[in-house]
């Protein structure tokens, strides 16, 4: 066994073309990527600086017009005295939503610190997002004003929609700027549910005079604290930033470990043409003995795969690889499950006789699972679905569980990863045993 392993890793180490398909290409993919996409990665903090454009499709002179003409028709309706309108120094300058959005909420020195807005038109703000000169825009909707108010002074309730547009390629800071947008809402519709508690409450001691003429100061009080929110910037659960080089240097070594599971299906039959299987039957060696061969070989040049980019990216990157009996276990995990996939190819490349199977394994279907398992693109990127089923590949377990490690999760995080890496493993298994059954009646000529 020993003897047919060490044969194997010696023809594999001595092919230096495929060395350098299986070593020298990740590290400058790896490379690539780290430098290309650094961007997308870069860490919140008091460098990171997120642009947004901001279209204002309200008239904030004809909103509050509406809204005192509206007190004045709610005035003579229903016979309550409603002075928000003439008063308007005091409503509109202690409550002004349009403030409260741009100057307290957005020019707090918490916000300022890595949002910067420009105001402009629709079509000025779509040109800049085409160019990427912003990350996205805010639309605040027609009437924005006038629903803010009647939805703070009254017990009315209109539908108010800020509209988020953001650029394709700047996925993240689309995200950041729909929470912070959601958080604004939040604390607008604070208010509101304030408000009508004050209504339902007051209104069980009070007439409907006299709830009306407290509900300015009411909302005064409340009102003029929303813009206090305190954006504070930190990692999550204070875990480890993953940024572009540790982020590609995991990617591509969970992506090339699978090319080494295409060698045992060539090997085999490179050995079946120049008679060397056959021989080694002869001699009495058990063709599950031959496999069981490849299926080592396949396991140990994928733990050297692994070795070299680890090494490579803390030498060049200065990756700090923690946790190393965590990064151990997903390790051989991981090329365990290589060289099961290896063993299923060998069992599809036996039946078939053709190096057709290795090939569209190498060729094809590892660039699939490399799309879809995150290598070329974070999962949070990609549809939801597509990343879902990346989730259950092999190497998008792999990725998923290595980030994970290197963010300073233990082993209570990372073990459903580990579970879907076992299971390809047992599946990979199980699926070679059942093609595998029946001896050797398909050593026959092979079909180049």
């Amino acid at each position: 066994m020993i003897n047919i392993i060490l044969k194997d890793l010696k023809l594999m180490l001595s092919d230096k073309k495929e060395l350098a398909a299986i070593i020298l290409m990740p590290i400058i993919l790896t490379t690539i990527l780290s430098f290309a996409l650094s961007g997308s990665f870069q860490e919140m903090g008091s460098q990171w600086t997120m642009d947004i454009a901001i279209v204002k499709n309200y008239d904030l002179d004809q909103d509050q017009a509406s809204f005192r003409n509206f007190t004045l028709s709610m005035e003579e309706r229903f016979g309550i005295e409603m002075d928000f309108g003439n008063n308007e120094e005091a409503l509109f300058s202690e409550f002004n939503p349009e403030k409260i959005f741009f100057e307290d909420f957005l020019g707090s020195d918490e916000m300022k610190k890595f949002i910067r807005y420009t105001l402009c038109t629709e079509e000025e703000a779509y040109a800049l997002l085409e160019n990427k000169h912003v990350s996205s825009i805010v639309i605040l909707p027609d009437q924005y004003v006038y629903n803010s108010y009647i939805n703070t002074f009254t017990t009315f309730r209109n539908n108010i929609d800020i509209t988020v547009v953001s650029h394709p390629d700047m996925n993240y800071r689309r995200q950041v700027t729909e929470e912070v947008i959601s958080s604004f809402n939040n604390i607008m519709s604070s208010i509101t549910i304030s408000k009508n508690v004050y209504f339902e409450k007051a209104s069980e001691y009070m007439s409907l005079n006299e709830v009306v003429a407290g509900l300015e100061d009411f909302v005064k009080d409340i009102g003029t604290e929303p813009a206090g929110v305190n954006v504070v910037i930190t990692d999550i659960n204070q875990k480890n930033f993953i940024n572009s080089f540790t982020y590609y240097s995991i990617a591509m070594m969970s992506m090339f470990i699978l090319f080494s599971a295409g060698y045992g299906g060539k090997f085999i039959l490179n050995e079946k043409i120049d008679n060397t299987y056959y021989r080694l039957v002869a001699t009495g060696v058990d063709r599950r003995m031959i496999i069981t061969g490849k299926f080592f070989m396949m396991f140990i040049m994928a733990i050297i795969q692994s070795i070299v980019l680890i090494g490579y990216s803390k030498i060049a990157f200065g990756i700090n690889w923690i946790n190393i009996p965590l990064l151990l276990l997903t390790m051989l995990l991981s090329c365990l499950a290589v060289a099961s996939i290896g063993v299923f190819i060998i069992a599809l490349t036996i039946r078939s006789n053709s190096y057709k199977t290795s090939d569209a394994f190498s060729n094809a279907l590892v660039q699939v699972l490399a799309l879809a398992g995150g290598s070329y693109l974070p999962l949070q990127i990609l549809p939801k679905t597509v990343g879902q089923f990346g989730r259950l590949t092999p190497n998008g377990a792999t990725l998923q569980t290595y980030i994970k490690i290197l963010e300073g999760y233990g082993i209570s995080e990372i073990l459903p990863g580990l579970v879907v890496i076992m299971v390809n493993i047992t599946v990979m298994l199980l699926l070679s045993g059942i093609l595998l059954k029946g001896g050797n009646s398909n050593d026959q000529s092979i079909i180049a």
